[in-house]
């Protein structure tokens, strides 16, 4: 069979493959990522679990960093921690880089890790720095702020919001803009501090799943 002669590249595209700058500063970019959700591991570990209540599950496991190459067609980094996943159980902190979006904080619980959550702190956040938002998706699995997938809390009930939770799961997320990436470091500490609110404040009292 002879090769197909239909296939061009437009002259933008022979530029891009004949230059390693770019794919290389990529690389330094994502290593960099990378690096800060080690530091925001860190930060969690010694500045919010002492003060919330978690799983014993998802603290027993480490931080976890993932990559990948096509969310929507973009490249990713995720850190889950705490963490704890199984066929029915959620509980993670995840925070996600999305290429050319954003990067955001979601604290996402399902099944019998819904009852970590402080439904009537979801209200007190409407003052708060960030604009809290959340899950009305029938899937647990996407991450983008599209008005099919997260929508803003302000002025959602408690009667609302466990009307959500009888899908299984609840996701809360906080959105941080690319083009802040100079207070990048202190917006997340913030950000960390503010979605832990969510959570029941009872350090001493932790349930194991």
């Amino acid at each position: 069979m002879p090769l197909n002669t239909k296939i061009a590249l437009s002259d933008k595209e022979v530029s891009l493959i004949g230059n390693t700058e770019w794919i290389l500063l990529k690389y330094d970019i994502m290593s960099k990522i990378s690096g800060l959700f080690a530091d925001c591991s860190n930060f969690i570990c010694s500045e919010i679990i002492s003060s919330y209540r978690f799983p014993e599950s998802a603290l027993n496991n480490p931080p976890k960093i993932s990559k990948g190459e096509n969310y929507k067609h973009l490249p990713y980094l995720v850190l889950d921690y705490p963490r704890f996943f199984d066929r029915q159980d959620v509980f993670a902190i995840r925070t996600v880089f999305w290429w050319g979006n954003f990067i955001s904080i979601n604290l996402h619980v399902a099944g019998n890790c819904i009852s970590f959550i402080d439904l009537s702190s979801v209200e007190k956040q409407s003052d708060k720095e960030f604009p809290l938002y959340m899950s009305v998706a029938d899937s647990q699995w996407e991450h983008h702020f599209g008005e099919d997938n997260y929508i803003l809390s302000n002025n959602l009930s408690e009667d609302y919001i466990k009307s959500i939770s009888q899908k299984g799961f609840l996701k809360f997320a906080l959105k941080f803009d690319l083009t802040d990436f100079g207070e990048m470091a202190e917006q997340l500490e913030k950000g960390y501090k503010q979605i832990a609110e969510l959570l029941f404040s009872c350090p001493s009292d932790k349930k194991d799943l």
